[in-house]
């Protein structure tokens, strides 16, 4: 089962502001999650979830989605 990746705008600006190499790397990341049966269990769980309620770690970057 793969899942649909929905970017909100300010992640879309803050992605596009990033090094090429880096932009890659996440998106390969991100595509791999999504295609994956349950991509949850890659991730951890926000103890204070304001924007989402969890979180993939990519090297130095995590990436909040619900």
């Amino acid at each position: 089962m793969a899942y649909q990746l929905l970017y909100k705008k300010p992640a879309v600006k803050a992605i596009q502001k990033l090094p090429t190499q880096v932009r890659k790397r996440l998106k390969l990341k991100l595509e791999w999650f999504a295609n994956q049966d349950d991509p949850r269990q890659f991730s951890k769980p926000l103890t204070k979830p304001a924007d989402a309620q969890y979180r993939f770690r990519v090297g130095s970057y995590r990436i909040l989605f619900d």
